[in-house]
């Protein structure tokens, strides 16, 4: 979920490419995982972002193997991410 939440919010915030997202889709998918996660609640998704130990920041991908840490991200922004996971 947080890979990919990140990846979506960082292409969302212009700092990588589409391709981006779209490989580390495919690197999760091919570790097994299918998407939507529609077994994980939005509300409980939410609830452990809020307890996540970066103090409501998002590390963000600027290219695969880049990062970008610190990064505010406006909750509507979140829950925009979690519902292209979730959903």
């Amino acid at each position: 979920l947080g890979l990919i939440s990140s990846a979506f919010v960082s292409v969302s915030l212009s700092l990588c490419e589409v391709r981006v997202l779209e490989q580390v889709k495919h690197t999760i998918q091919s570790l097994g995982f299918s998407f939507p996660l529609s077994n994980i609640k939005m509300e409980d998704a939410l609830a452990s972002f809020a307890m996540d130990k970066k103090g409501g920041t998002f590390v963000c991908f600027e290219d695969v193997g880049k990062i970008k840490t610190g990064v505010k991200v406006p909750r509507e922004l979140i829950i925009e991410a979690f519902n292209q996971i979730l959903i």
